[in-house]
């Protein structure tokens, strides 16, 4: 998780996956920070940019602030 209001996107390092909520500048940059072999997954509009030697992958869910808080979970617990 990255707090925008206090930290700056591109400190955040590259990751295996970037999972966007937020979309349009954010998505864009967030694109830079996935590893080659990781996977950009956005649920708010299909990617513009690819990122590099990655996938993107664009779906549409029902907002569910649980089960996102689950999955959160699951990702700091590996």
């Amino acid at each position: 998780y990255i707090d925008l209001q206090t930290e700056n996107l591109q400190d955040a390092g590259q990751a295996d996956v970037v999972f966007d909520v937020i979309g349009g500048d954010i998505l864009d940059r967030s694109a830079a920070l996935v590893r080659a072999g990781g996977t950009l997954v956005t649920i708010v509009t299909p990617p513009k940019i690819q990122p590099r030697q990655a996938r993107a992958v664009f779906f549409v869910v029902e907002p569910d602030r649980a089960r996102l808080t689950e999955l959160a979970t699951r990702l700091r617990d590996g």
